[in-house]
């Protein structure tokens, strides 16, 4: 019995291990991103999400080049799948049980951040939609299901990307490589910083939503938790678990919330 036991903490231990990798992590990015892009490209949808807007204006300062490092980032996410898949990386065997993973999270993801914005007396609308982070606010008639889905699969990669990838942990790595800060005041301001950031672009611009406190707190508390999600488990399943929340959240009716 306790040999089991044993065996199993150790499958347990080597899963978490094997699917938290940056490298494991650019490959299960990539049936996100193929998704999303051939999603836009067979709806001929010109809605995209604000985030990936605000990455393609950041290349767009490299001038002429801009394009081309888009091109380079999406052939190297190919590179390293296909190098993975070529090599048998047991990581790529437990993909269906990460997609399972995923899936939980985003099940309790809405419930447990609610309890916690209800608990703080600021209890999010019920006409609430954690996801789209489009380019354009919601119109009179929503955008059909097909792509609101895949706006939602656009936030997953992209706003974690921003929010998570480059200034949680970009902002970590300022604070404690840079600027000296301690490990756990360093993760502690980046986690605080880029979950306020995380729920106030959704208001910004003449595109931006009406500020509701509740809502706010509600995006930042889901912040703080994809945060955490993201220090422990790494990139992909941050960008899972956003991706399939904002999925049920449209499964559950424009503007609904889970």
């Amino acid at each position: 019995m306790a040999a089991r036991r044993t065996a199993r903490a150790l499958d347990l231990q080597s899963y978490l291990r094997l699917t938290r990798g940056v490298t494991v992590s650019i490959a299960y990015l990539l049936p996100l991103l193929t998704a999303y892009e051939v999603g836009l490209q067979m709806t001929g949808s010109d809605l995209r999400n604000s985030a990936e807007l605000s990455l393609k204006l950041a290349a767009g300062l490299f001038g002429e080049f801009g394009p081309w490092i888009q091109r380079a980032v999406l052939l190297g996410v190919l590179f390293v799948a296909i190098r993975l898949g070529r090599r048998d990386v047991p990581a790529l065997r437990l993909y269906p049980l990460f997609l399972l993973e995923a899936t939980l999270l985003a099940l309790l993801l809405g419930p447990l951040v609610g309890a916690i914005v209800d608990g703080a007396g600021l209890a999010a609308q019920a006409s609430f939609d954690a996801a789209s982070g489009a380019s354009v606010a919601a119109p009179p008639a929503a955008p059909p299901l097909v792509e609101r889905i895949l706006l939602s699969i656009g936030a997953g990669v992209y706003e974690e990307l921003v929010f998570r990838f480059l200034l949680l942990a970009g902002g970590f790595a300022f604070l404690h490589r840079g600027l000296g800060l301690s490990r756990r005041v360093a993760l502690g301001s980046a986690l605080l910083v880029s979950s306020l950031l995380f729920s106030g672009y959704h208001h910004l611009g003449p595109q931006g939503e009406p500020f509701v406190a509740g809502i706010f707190a509600f995006r930042a508390a889901a912040g703080v938790a994809l945060g955490l999600i993201f220090s422990w488990r790494g990139l992909a399943l941050c960008a899972y678990l956003h991706a399939f929340y904002d999925i049920l959240c449209d499964l559950s009716g424009p503007g609904a919330a889970a």
